[in-house]
């Protein structure tokens, strides 16, 4: 991976967790890309070439979120053996 595409993921996860913090702290209505901006001392015009705004921000926060799930329920499926109901016997 080049320097610039290696940049450019940090960037992005970069955003999604700054979104995320700010979020937590103040709620969605207190999240806007200007404040996300701010903090990661970028400009709004840096996110939006990642993020077409707020909305696809929290889009691409709650796909990862059922990523994690679902990776986390797979891992947990896996580490039984056998057949769901036959445990339950």
């Amino acid at each position: 991976m080049s320097r610039k595409a290696a940049y450019q993921d940090d960037l992005k996860a970069d955003i999604l967790r700054q979104t995320l913090s700010l979020a937590r702290e103040g709620g969605w209505p207190g999240v806007s890309t200007r404040k996300v901006a701010e903090r990661l001392q970028t400009s709004t015009t840096a996110l939006y070439h990642y993020f077409g705004g707020k909305d696809a921000i929290l889009a691409e926060l709650q796909r990862e979120g059922f990523r994690q799930l679902r990776d986390e329920q797979l891992a947990a499926l896996s580490a039984h053996e056998g057949q769901p109901a036959e445990q339950l016997k």
